[in-house]
């Protein structure tokens, strides 16, 4: 049963346009994020959920009540912020239970419930330090656990990562995903980072320009992006526009007068023209005596060791491609020119080619 609901949600600033039509429901205890650029809309969807700002038009429901009239302080919900607005004189055990303090909880409850959140944080052995003492993923978890010690319906994080460095925001995607699975609270998280929604999401829904463009899990929208934007947003691709021929040999793709690929049957009729996204790890280089002479043939322009795995960049017919290849041995020459294939199955129709 669907536990929150958002239908139709828009909101205008005058003559702009924040949110345009958002509609998305959440099961209970699910983690769904949305995930887009600067000025997307996803804040402003976070903050009217929150009740921080009032919609223009559309509704709110949680648990099958009306949400979008309630006031801010009284939906009860949780809320982490980017900037995670730790009171700097308080310890962390009273930081985690300032929440529990305005409802009125008190002793031994208020104790039990601080004692319990912060052992599922692990820091209860750091519930005497002030938030100045702790680390960047130690301020994170005590914001997290002041979220969840009130026992939110519904927990909000607001790009809850963005503070950390890149090391410690990986190790934090995981104690995020394995604190909100032990809680069970149905999450909605904000972020830009491709790889954190994908980390942490059940679903994602990727917005552009005010409006949820796909909303899948995070496997389907990779692997099926339905634009050039969601394709290129989540994650890097390669894309490739040209117009539709049958052939004896099945459809191709026709980009010039050089260079017509095979593609996959069902992409459309002959005569249209079609964009098709290819990412970098489904490519591979072929040659020296593999007896594959690929779909393509480019130069390495450019690589880039990268510890588990090698990028290049590869000047072909089609344009620039960029390629993944693991780091398994001795990697391909700057300057020579490679073959190129991947499976038909790889190459994924899009609308639009302007990402």
């Amino acid at each position: 049963m669907t536990f929150l609901e958002l239908n139709g949600l828009r909101k205008h600033y005058h003559s702009v346009r924040a949110v345009s039509e958002v509609s998305l429901s959440a099961e209970r205890g699910e983690f769904i994020s949305l995930l887009g650029p600067s000025g997307c809309g996803k804040t402003t969807t976070l903050q009217m959920i929150a009740g921080f700002v009032e919609p223009s038009s559309g509704s709110i429901w949680l648990d099958g009540q009306p949400l979008t009239t309630v006031k801010p302080q009284n939906r009860g919900l949780g809320v982490v912020f980017q900037s995670y607005a730790l009171f700097p004189h308080m310890t962390v055990a009273e930081n985690v239970g300032f929440g529990l303090d305005m409802r009125k909880i008190r002793e031994p409850e208020r104790g039990r419930r601080v004692r319990d959140v912060l052992e599922l944080v692990q820091l209860e052995q750091h519930r005497d330090r002030l938030p100045a003492q702790l680390s960047g993923g130690q301020q994170q978890r005590v914001a997290l656990a002041r979220a969840l010690v009130i026992a939110p319906p519904l927990l909000l994080l607001d790009e809850p990562l963005s503070n950390l460095d890149a090391k410690l925001r990986a190790e934090m995607q995981l104690e995020l995903r394995r604190i909100q699975r032990s809680f069970g609270t149905t999450t909605v998280m904000v972020t830009h980072d491709q790889d954190e929604a994908m980390a942490l999401s059940d679903r994602i829904a990727v917005m552009d320009s005010g409006r949820i463009v796909q909303l899948g899990r995070p496997q389907d929208v990779y692997e099926r992006p339905a634009t050039a934007f969601v394709a290129s947003f989540l994650g890097s691709t390669n894309l490739i526009c040209g117009q539709l021929r049958l052939s004896a040999a099945g459809m191709q793709l026709v980009v010039s007068d050089r260079v017509a690929l095979p593609c996959p049957d069902s992409t459309g009729r002959a005569g249209e023209t079609a964009w098709f996204s290819i990412r970098p790890e489904k490519i591979r280089l072929v040659g020296d005596g593999s007896g594959e002479t690929g779909h393509l043939k480019g130069k390495i322009v450019m690589r880039v060791f990268c510890g588990d795995r090698w990028i290049y960049e590869l000047d072909t017919d089609v344009g620039r491609l960029v390629l993944r290849v693991q780091n398994q041995g001795h990697p391909a020459d700057e300057g020579r020119t490679a073959g190129l294939t991947w499976n038909l199955g790889d190459m994924i129709s899009v609308e639009g080619g302007h990402a």
